[in-house]
């Protein structure tokens, strides 16, 4: 079995300073502290990305600030293993909210790489691989690549938009397919204790918050009361945390020896390499890449959808209209050079 580093989630960061274990915990429970604690353990912080771009639509924290409360965080809290970058979560409740498809998603989320590693590079940064279908994982770490960011020489690298997913196997696929191309120091986001336990020999570590729900929906444990009326649960009480943490290990050394993975095959079908065009389509995409014969357009899912598109962008634009055309309004479709959006070109956040 590896190393593996569980992080127990909390809601209350001056739990930091009591709880000798690995600790996660939001930008979001930190940033308007005028206090802080010396942590007693290790820790890592989460970008609370999910619930500002939920809520807001985009990111209204400017990068400056993120990196201020971070450096903040190091200073005087201390003990910090990595802080996510400003990343774009990819599920579909949130780009229904930002009016962005994945691409964008994703070229926003290296562009926050770029912007704080520049803005503080001292500080413990970590990328996080974004996407929905599966391929878009695959595409995700070709984007950082053309950007001079080979993932597989990161010490950690998170994976989103895994956490809400109803199929727990299509998560640990992804992990298992990211291994496969070479970025084998994985963390998986806000896992499911399912999740968790069949991905824990795919991934470095983990995190979660499951234990707040289940509390919420359980009897406190024996001899605890809360609240004003003693009536309470368990789902701000360190030591139900501190219990649940416990039996989640147990169950994560049994998923570890039993690894589902260790013969198992991935459905994963490989994008083109080098996509050069990305056609928007309301929230989804269209890829193109250039092979002998001209232009292959690709959908979200990795099939190929026209194989021969012409030989120039402007032939391929054409092809990809004619095929989509009837199904849509005439400028719903935005077609640009991948390199545009990487370099940030890209429409403005709703």
């Amino acid at each position: 079995m590896h190393d593996f580093t569980f992080y127990l989630g909390v809601h209350q960061p001056n739990w930091l300073a009591t709880m000798d274990v690995p600790l996660f915990v939001s930008f979001t429970r930190l940033r308007d502290r005028d206090t802080l604690w010396e942590a007693k353990a290790r820790w890592a912080m989460d970008s609370g990305g999910f619930s500002e771009l939920k809520l807001r639509g985009t990111w209204t924290i400017s990068p400056m600030q993120y990196a201020s409360v971070v450096r903040r965080c190091v200073t005087e809290i201390g003990k910090l293993d990595w802080a996510a970058i400003q990343d774009w979560m990819c599920e579909p409740i949130i780009r229904e909210r930002t009016g962005l498809s994945v691409v964008e998603h994703q070229c926003l989320t290296i562009r926050s790489l770029l912007d704080l590693r520049a803005l503080a590079p001292e500080l413990p940064w970590t990328p996080v691989v974004q996407g929905w279908s599966w391929p878009d994982y695959d595409r995700h770490v070709e984007m950082y690549a053309r950007h001079g960011i080979d993932l597989t020489r990161e010490p950690i690298v998170g994976v989103g938009s895994v956490c809400r997913r109803q199929d727990t196997l299509a998560a640990g696929a992804i992990f298992a397919a990211l291994r496969g191309a070479g970025v084998e120091r994985l963390h998986g986001f806000g896992l499911k204790t399912s999740g968790l336990v069949d991905s824990a020999p795919l991934l470095t570590s983990a995190d979660s918050t499951a234990w707040s729900d289940q509390a919420r929906r359980s009897d406190p444990l024996a001899g605890h009361k809360h609240g004003a009326d003693g009536k309470g649960k368990c789902n701000n009480c360190p030591e139900y945390a501190l219990w649940w943490r416990q039996q989640v290990l147990s169950k994560i050394d049994e998923g570890m020896r039993r690894d589902i993975w260790d013969a198992k095959d991935t459905a994963w079908r490989s994008n083109p390499t080098s996509p050069r065009l990305v056609a928007t389509v309301g929230t989804t995409s269209y890829y193109a890449a250039k092979r002998s014969g001209g232009y292959v357009w690709v959908d979200d899912a990795g099939d190929i959808v026209i194989d021969s598109a012409g030989d120039s962008a402007a032939a391929a634009e054409r092809k990809l209209r004619r095929l989509i055309g009837p199904y849509v309004p005439d400028r719903s479709i935005t077609v640009l050079e991948l390199d545009d959006l990487l370099n940030n070109k890209q429409r403005t956040p709703q």
